[in-house]
């Protein structure tokens, strides 16, 4: 393998650090923020080490298994063409800095110039109605032609039909996934995914091997909210990750708006209440 860019360097230390104990995103961020980097973190005393991450930490921070570990993901991430982008970087999005935890590392694969550019997020419903597709192929269209990346999830239903349309119609667009850079869910999305990673931008804060897992796509929702000036929930049940991703885009500060749907519409429940309490 090539030599390690500081880039790289930085990533695997910030894979490092997320796999302590009792480390997690926000703690990453304030041994990033309070040390000045990932690496100078790794080789800071240890009173200075413990004061951000703990003991348990501390104690842990030379294991040579957390060493191994992400070794193993960055190499990985070479011979895959995977880019893994740390906190800090000068590529990493500004937008995620909105979060309190944003990923240590970003896992990226296709444009990653498009991080940088104005993104609306186009959600809903997996199991959308002829309406929710339609309504979702229209917005995310417009969106494309206009310059405007349309950030979707990858999933079956409204995000499928806005990834496509975006692509259709000549545009950007950036999936965010709820699981490992070396895997796609649904699998019927596989050759989507691989347009996607051509003409656009396959992102993942999850590392190689990780499946896609309930509790994992409410974390991707925050990162599907961060990276995007809008939110438009085209359907979404009265419970569902599409509110979720309106509830996060909301308290960031960012456009929610919500596409009516018929009145006895399980599938417009949710964008119907947003609209009718005023969270549009």
């Amino acid at each position: 393998m090539d030599p390690l860019t500081d880039e790289r360097r930085e990533a695997l230390a910030l894979l490092l650090l997320a796999g302590l104990p009792g480390v997690g995103e926000a703690t990453v961020r304030r041994l990033v923020e309070t040390l000045g980097s990932g690496r100078e973190a790794l080789g800071a005393a240890p009173a200075a080490f413990a004061a951000v991450a703990g003991p348990a930490a501390e104690a842990s921070r030379h294991g040579k298994e957390h060493r191994e570990r992400a070794e193993g993901i960055v190499a990985w991430c070479e011979r895959a063409g995977v880019r893994p982008l740390p906190l800090g970087a000068a590529d990493y999005p500004a937008t995620l800095l909105d979060l309190t935890g944003p990923p240590p590392v970003l896992f990226v694969r296709g444009d990653v110039a498009l991080l940088s550019r104005p993104g609306v997020a186009v959600v809903g419903a997996r199991a959308a109605t002829a309406y929710g597709r339609r309504s979702a192929e229209r917005i995310a269209h417009l969106l494309a032609r206009n310059g405007i990346v349309v950030v979707s999830g990858l999933a079956l239903g409204v995000d499928g039909a806005a990834h496509r349309a975006a692509l259709e119609a000549g545009g950007p667009t950036v999936a965010v996934m709820g699981n490992g850079p070396d895997r796609v869910h649904p699998a019927a999305h596989r050759g989507l995914a691989r347009r996607i990673a051509e003409r656009g931008l396959l992102a993942t804060e999850l590392p190689p091997g990780a499946e896609a897992r309930s509790h994992h796509f409410p974390k991707r929702n925050r990162i599907l909210a961060a990276l995007s000036r809008a939110v438009v929930v085209v359907e979404a049940a009265r419970r569902s990750g599409a509110l979720i991703t309106a509830r996060l885009a909301g308290e960031m500060g960012r456009d929610v708006l919500a596409v009516p749907g018929p009145m006895d519409a399980t599938t417009s429940q949710g964008s119907n209440w947003l609209l009718a309490e005023g969270n549009t």
